[in-house]
């Protein structure tokens, strides 16, 4: 396995909210059903924040996006 693939790919957590985002919940509640360590509810939406403008949840997102319309 090369390099840049083992970097391309997310954790457990980041799969976790990535899904979560996907079936609507607000990036908040994605942090927390993920199961992300938060101490508040603005901790929750600041990792929120960042994991959204993280690149590899973008691509995850859209991937999953992708084939959610090619499904129907």
């Amino acid at each position: 396995m090369s390099e840049g693939i083992k970097k391309d790919r997310l954790t457990p957590k980041q799969q976790r909210f990535v899904a979560g985002v996907a079936t609507g919940m607000s990036g908040q509640e994605a942090v927390i059903n993920a199961g992300y360590k938060v101490s508040n509810d603005d901790s929750a939406r600041s990792l929120a924040t960042t994991m959204l403008n993280n690149e590899k949840i973008q691509n995850a997102r859209s991937e999953e996006h992708t084939s959610e319309l090619q499904s129907h």
